[in-house]
């Protein structure tokens, strides 16, 4: 362990420690829940450190990995080798080996003054690789480019994205942070500084690959059922009865999937206790329930179930960095509608979140290449669905996660609705993996979001941002389920009054108040976005669905502080996620040794 330049942030850690938990970070794949929601993993983690004193020694890289400033290659004089030069930031706690998984070798990099790393202990990792040619030359072209342009570069064909927000393209886009003169000097060093390479505009296609609402998909009929017009594929791959079949997978819990669906809306009728806080009842779910067309048992028929698929969403941006061991490779999203008897569409979203896990870098790259490759196919042509099934069902099939309640790779169930009651409210279900509601949904904590009614605006909240403050504006910081008094903490569900964000008294500075309130999920979905809660909103039959500035950049995308500084930020995250997919399957492994996970859930 590093002491010496890095010595007075370790000990800022350890004091932080005293006063806050840390939980799982958002997406991860969480382990049996109790009877309130909360997983055994959770309620261990409760009474640990906190997130600033995260300890070296149990630091799981993947799911937290090193900031680095940048990253050089020193080619070697023969054997085909170069010597990789890492970089981390002023700060960091690590251990003086990591291993890296890259394409086609396993590499350790080192900072113990042994092996090429030239002084241990200088936060300059070090390791001997085979050389990349191609991104070598890639890259010196494009440092020497940013040189001969001078200190007014303009960095093209990359943009930047902080906290979610596109800001005006710089050096940080290529995954340098450094100067102009810093870049020269490595540079007539022999160390080539590794950057990112542009973009090919052609390279992924959104409406394709990332988020697919086109009607050629969301309405094909050999894979989903229009319960108003009894036409297409019922129980089709796509359809929210074949998905929710797949996921009570009866032949191994013993859960008629009827049952299943029926257990987790019933959960609406009376009032739950989750993490400790009451939410109160949507008795108005009996509507949805005595609707729902019946098989002659009195069963819920699927087949006919009332909900409209209006998207089919890769969230590979969501994954955990690779480079570093296996994880989560992200999520694979279904987005469906509520659909009343006439067929009308109601404020009412279920989102269907699939965990995807690789071993390594190698891994997540083919995975992503799948989705990628859809960009090169015609949309809705039988070539394009064919293909597309194909990635649907690695995570929607039953038994796709032996090692998760039920053998389902669902991460977790949101619903997102105002047709029970006021105001908008969010929920979050995953499957127990024992107790009472063993093989059933069971509701839980909402993730990266406090309880609204009793944290927001209050010092507690201000004492966990300023306790976290650089977590929260790298969008690092992970929201606990319990401060470490035992006091509650993450919400049991998320109400979203018109025009929500968070504060906190004391906590005036824009970046540090956004990066917190933009990462919970009723901020991104109310004032902090300027959003009318759906960033996905449902229409009825024939229709696409309708997606949000905040999604799409367009009319609407830009945004003042609610919070009443002049400060706006403008959202694009299509464009982020877009940007994010291309890297990933067009570079290089340690490329994403630069990478800057999000750890928001949306």
């Amino acid at each position: 362990m590093r002491i010496d330049r890095r010595g007075a942030a370790i000990l800022r850690g350890s004091l932080l420690a005293l006063l806050f938990a840390t939980a799982p970070g958002c997406g991860e794949p969480m382990d049996a829940l109790d009877d309130n929601g909360a997983s055994a993993l959770e309620e261990g983690e409760a009474e640990n450190v906190s997130e600033a004193g995260l300890a070296a020694s149990t630091r799981a890289l993947a799911q937290d990995p090193p900031k680095i400033d940048r990253m050089l290659v020193k080619p070697l004089p023969s054997g085909g080798n170069a010597l990789l030069l890492v970089h981390t930031a002023e700060g960091e706690q690590l251990p003086e080996r990591i291993e890296l998984n890259l394409e086609d070798q396993r590499v350790t990099l080192r900072d113990d003054g042994a092996q090429g790393d030239e002084r241990a202990g200088d936060g300059v990792f070090s390791a001997i690789i085979k050389r990349p040619a191609d991104l070598i030359d890639d890259s010196r072209r494009a440092v020497s480019s940013l040189l001969a342009e001078g200190p007014n570069t303009r960095v093209t064909n990359r943009a930047t994205f902080e906290e979610r927000g596109a800001v005006f393209p710089s050096l940080d886009a290529l995954g340098v942070n450094g100067s102009l003169s810093e870049l020269s000097s490595e540079l007539r060093g022999d160390r080539i500084p590794i950057v990112r390479p542009p973009i090919p505009d052609a390279a992924v296609d959104v409406a394709r690959s990332l988020m697919i609402t086109d009607l050629s998909v969301v309405e094909n009929p050999a894979r989903t059922f229009n319960p108003c017009k009894g036409t297409g594929t019922p129980m089709g791959k796509w359809t929210f009865g074949h998905l929710m079949t797949q996921m009570a997978n009866e032949p191994s819990t013993g859960v008629k999937p009827s049952d299943f669906v029926l257990q987790w809306l019933q959960q609406w009728r009376a009032r739950q206790t989750v993490n400790g806080f009451v939410v109160p009842q949507r008795d108005a779910i009996r509507r949805v329930i005595d609707a729902w067309p019946r098989l002659p048992d009195g069963s819920l028929d699927l087949a006919k179930a009332p909900f409209r698929l209006l998207a089919i969403v890769n969230r590979v941006d969501l994954r955990e960095n690779l480079v570093y061991g296996a994880g989560s490779a992200g999520e694979g999203r279904f987005v469906f509608g509520l659909i009343d008897e006439r067929c009308n569409e109601k404020p009412f979203t279920v989102i269907l979140e699939y965990g995807v896990r690789e071993n390594g870098c190698s891994g997540v790259k083919s995975w992503a290449g799948a989705w990628a490759k859809l960009s090169s196919m015609p949309l809705g042509s039988p070539a394009y669905l064919t293909a597309l099934e194909k990635i649907t069902d690695q995570f929607v099939r039953a038994n796709a996660a032996p090692g998760k309640p039920n053998g389902s790779a669902l991460n977790q169930l949101r619903t997102n609705e105002v047709d029970l009651a006021k105001p908008w409210e969010m929920r979050e279900f995953r499957i127990a993996g024992s107790g009472p509601r063993a093989h059933l949904l069971q509701q839980a904590p909402v993730k990266q979001t406090p309880d609204y009614a009793t944290i927001n605006g209050t010092s507690v909240l201000a004492q966990f941002i300023n306790a976290n403050a650089e977590r929260v504006r790298e969008g690092r910081h992970v929201v606990p389920l319990a401060l470490s008094a035992g006091r509650p903490f993450l919400g049991g569900a998320a109400e979203t009054p018109s025009g929500l964000f968070w504060s906190a008294p004391g906590i005036s500075d824009y970046e540090l108040r956004k990066g917190f309130s933009l990462a919970t999920c009723n901020g991104c979905h109310a004032g902090e976005t300027r959003t009318q809660f759906l960033h996905v909103a449902p229409t009825s039959f024939g229709k696409p669905a309708v997606l949000s500035a905040f999604l799409t950049g367009g009319e609407g995308s830009v945004v003042s502080d609610p919070g009443g500084t002049s400060k706006q930020i403008r959202f694009s995250d299509l464009a982020r996620r877009r940007e994010d997919l291309a890297d990933l399957v067009g570079s290089s492994c340690l490329l994403e040794i630069l990478r800057k996970p999000i750890g928001a859930p949306h």
